[in-house]
């Protein structure tokens, strides 16, 4: 009773002893009623302390906390979000209970019906939906207009709550906006709704490519084992891309089933179609279609014979070699590594027994694969065929022979890699460079370290790379040097290899690296997996290994996975200054997402350099009143550093 009298005169006075109550008393309806007034009384200090009722044992303490949060109002949605990051789930189930009823939510999806897309929105949206809180996001599904609609039918795909489902089979039988259909198909699939099935084997024959393609996907993430007959049926569809389609979904299916269906498809009148076939058959290995795929090596079209090759890389044998190499003869550049890659899992015995097999004379293509045949290859004779091709009139014949020098030791190619760094062709340098740089000798990384000042940026950016890989100190003025070039993709190799270096001197030029925005764009177009520039594909290698954030700052790959990593560094790194540099990044390749995270760690981190680099962080993602609210309550930090950032931030 004297509690709830104190909330209802509002006397500030009273906070102190009321929270010490709150905390202390063991009689749940003691708390509920100090809750409730406090959040009468609504001053600024008792919100976190409101938050932490939030894991109260007794369920009914929790929700009069929650009512007390949102009886003071949006002063507390910053702590709230906070809530959201929470790691006991009931404490981000009632955050998000509060933030719904507050009308966050609403708001939320009001902003990207009129702003567009927002990462920091999105993300709070998600995490309400992740919380189990999804009546009114669900809901505004059927009544948001436009990319916000989307987003909304997005955040319930992430979410993987199957009670989605009826709402978005609901809006897909009513669109007629096809790229609206494609994210209601894909969020279908996401959370795995059985239901959908049928509709989206309709969607297999749908007029938009981009919903066919989510159908598949769809498809092949809830299991089509069940309707494999269904799917055959469709094979007999007279659009091709249905077929297609079709066809991916078997590609995806478990068990024997679909091999005979694809095997089907390689004589299909379509040349797309059969293309797909055989990207199954790679996919699934399917035996004995052999002789069928070899056929296919002699197809009119480009696509279909570039298929056959890779097929042929998974289930072919010896006695398709013959046709590889004639297929060979007058083969684009894509379809030439698509044939080495088949020979080469195709040919059983010695180098010298492949050359015997092959034509004479050799087409211009047909001597590039056996030069990287002779690379990969074994036995006698592979040295003297490739070293015939190092002095060749044809810069291509050159380069090759040069780049398939690599496939020997230091010492057979210690006198054959200086005339090639000479040549007058800047693809037969860069061959030249990668050899010196995968070879790892001292000797042949000076020689590389000579074409800095090359004059063809692809050069320079090989020299950077081969520096970097090298490890080696002394080139460290060479690779500053090549951080200032004029071209931002060697600018981008330098930043690469001297931040593989990990060492604390080169923090700040890296810092001045993060900042070069063209460069930090061009690096996550260059660096990333699956890279066919052997130097690149090593670099991404041995900084995915060493995993540090300077060297993620220039790798390929989603921006946003970037941003969550480099949060969860910040909240979980042992020192303060990893901490620090975790958030410096952040900053550079901010979205939005780490907007709650921030307000976390601004909250909890014992360390006012890191709370201060989280308010830095907070105004690069967003500058508005509820940010306003949040610098505003960094004025009671217990650090005077953290209070005198805040007040000039006001100021």
């Amino acid at each position: 009773k004297a509690a709830g009298g104190l909330g209802k005169i509002r006397d500030v006075r009273a906070v102190e002893r009321l929270l010490e109550m709150l905390l202390s008393d063991p009689i749940p309806f003691v708390r509920t009623r100090v809750a409730q007034a406090l959040g009468a009384i609504g001053h600024p200090k008792v919100i976190d302390h409101l938050i932490h009722v939030l894991k109260d044992p007794e369920w009914w303490v929790r929700i009069r906390a929650i009512e007390a949060l949102e009886e003071i109002g949006q002063s507390s949605s910053g702590a709230l979000l906070v809530a959201l990051e929470d790691d006991d789930e009931e404490v981000r189930h009632r955050a998000a209970m509060a933030l719904e009823r507050m009308g966050y939510v609403q708001e939320g999806i009001g902003i990207l019906q009129d702003e567009g897309f927002r990462p920091d929105i999105y993300r709070v949206l998600l995490l309400i939906g992740k919380a189990g809180v999804t009546e009114v996001l669900y809901g505004s599904i059927r009544a948001a207009k436009g990319d916000a609609r989307k987003q909304l039918v997005r955040v319930a795909g992430e979410i993987g709550d199957a009670s989605a489902g009826h709402v978005l089979r609901d809006v897909l039988l009513e669109s007629e906006d096809w790229s609206f259909r494609s994210r209601v198909v894909q969020a279908l699939g996401k959370i795995r709704y059985q239901e959908a099935i049928p509709d989206l084997l309709a969607c297999l024959g749908d007029s938009a490519e981009w919903v066919r393609r989510a159908a598949v996907e769809a498809l092949s993430s809830l299991g089509a084992e069940e309707h494999v007959e269904n799917l055959v049926r469709l094979l007999k569809d007279p659009v091709p891309e249905t077929r297609k389609s079709v066809c991916r979904v078997l590609a995806g299916m478990e068990g024997e089933k679909g091999d005979a269906p694809v095997e089907g498809l390689l004589a299909d009148p379509s040349p797309d179609v059969r293309a797909e076939a055989l990207r199954a058959v790679t996919r699934r290995k399917i035996q004995g279609v052999e002789p069928k795929v070899r056929q296919l090596l002699a197809d009119t079209s480009e696509e279909v014979r570039l298929e056959a090759a890779m097929a042929l890389s998974a289930v072919g044998e010896n006695v398709s070699v013959d046709a590889i190499l004639r297929a060979a003869r007058g083969a684009s550049d894509r379809l030439a590594e698509a044939l080495i890659a088949a020979i080469t899992w195709c040919h059983q015995g010695p180098f010298a027994d492949l050359l015997s097999r092959a034509p004479d004379p050799l087409s211009r293509e047909q001597v590039v694969v056996l030069l990287e045949a002779a690379s990969r290859g074994t036995g006698e004779g592979r040295l003297d065929f490739v070293s015939r091709y190092l002095e060749a009139p044809d810069p291509r014949h050159r380069s090759c022979a040069t780049f398939a020098l690599r496939g020997f030791g230091a010492a057979e190619v210690a006198d054959l890699l200086e005339r090639p760094m000479q040549d007058p062709d800047d693809r037969v340098r860069v061959a030249a460079v990668t050899v010196a740089a995968h070879g790892g000798e001292e000797a042949f990384i000076t020689l590389s370290e000579g074409l800095a000042s090359d004059p063809h940026e692809a050069v320079r950016f090989q020299v950077a790379l081969a520096l970097g890989i090298s490890g080696g100190r002394k080139f460290r003025d060479t690779l500053l040097a090549l951080g200032r070039d004029q071209d931002p993709t060697v600018r981008a190799g330098a930043a690469m290899a001297l931040s593989l270096q990990n060492d604390p001197g080169l923090i700040p030029a890296i810092r001045d690296f993060s900042l070069d925005e063209e460069l930090c764009e061009k690096a996550r177009e260059v660096f990333v997996r699956d890279s066919p520039d052997l130097l690149v594909a090593r670099v991404v290698e041995e900084a995915s290994r060493r995993n540090m954030m300077e060297t993620r700052l220039f790798l390929g790959g989603s921006r946003f996975a970037l941003e969550k990593d480099l949060v969860q560094r910040a909240r979980e790194a042992l020192s303060a200054e990893e901490r620090v540099r975790a958030l410096e990044i952040c900053k550079v390749v901010a979205t939005g997402q780490s907007y709650t995270a921030a307000l976390a760690i601004l909250k909890n981190d014992p360390s006012p350099k890191v709370r201060i680099c989280a308010l830095d962080l907070l105004l690069t993602i967003r500058q508005d009143s509820e940010v306003a609210r949040v610098v505003g309550s960094a004025l009671m930090d217990p650090h005077p550093d953290t209070r005198v950032k805040a007040a000039w931030i006001l100021g």
